[in-house]
């Protein structure tokens, strides 16, 4: 039965190494078994296309009490196929981290014993832009008068309890409506509803 599943965390400076190597069953998380399918984008340059060094940097560079990473965790319904699972997550990701850094991993506890399947997405609040920052500076505060001398913009600055609680609230009516999509795509009458986090069915 499909259901309904989407939780945000944050993490500060010096823990975004450790989730990355989390969801990604690296080092300390190795011997897991659940990890079916990953992908990441996004990154800089100087990332080689490897996350890992990327949510390092966060760790070494980012302001000491400031977000090093955000962790999103969605429950992926049980009648759609891995292949489908992963064109969900895509999709969602586009729509909803946009151009920021990324990297997700696709669960799937079953395989080794009991839970549900979902997705770990782990992500930035920086928004590149068109300059070319090296590692050290990207995570600089943003200047907007000298956007050269200063960092990526974090897209979550500024925001009122109340913009927050509203941005949330959009973001889990996003995850509905394409996890409807997915569904419908697939044949399936199932439908989830971000209000009460519950399945409701069709004819």
């Amino acid at each position: 039965m499909a259901n309904f599943n989407w939780h945000i965390g944050s993490y500060q400076k010096g823990r975004a190494t450790s989730q990355s190597d989390y969801i990604w069953r690296r080092n300390n998380f190795h011997g897991i078994n659940d990890l079916v399918a990953s992908g990441s984008g996004n990154l800089p340059h100087w990332c080689n296309n490897n996350p890992a060094i990327f949510f390092g940097a966060a760790d070494c560079y980012e302001r000491q009490n400031g977000s090093a990473c955000r962790h999103l965790v969605l429950t992926l319904p049980l009648e759609l196929s891995l292949s489908e699972w992963i064109s969900l997550v895509e999709t969602y990701i586009a729509l909803d981290i946009g151009p920021k850094p990324f990297q997700y991993a696709i669960h799937n506890p079953s395989k080794g014993g009991l839970g549900h399947p979902h997705v770990h997405i782990l992500y930035s609040d920086r928004v590149p832009d068109e300059l070319d920052r090296p590692a050290e500076t990207f995570f600089f505060f943003f200047n907007p008068v000298s956007p050269t001398f200063g960092g990526c913009k974090k897209d979550s600055g500024g925001q009122s309890p109340m913009q927050m609680r509203i941005s949330v609230i959009k973001r889990k009516a996003l995850w509905a409506e394409v996890l409807n999509q997915a569904l419908e795509a697939a044949g399936y009458s199932a439908r989830v509803d971000h209000r009460s986090g519950e399945a409701i069915f069709g004819g």
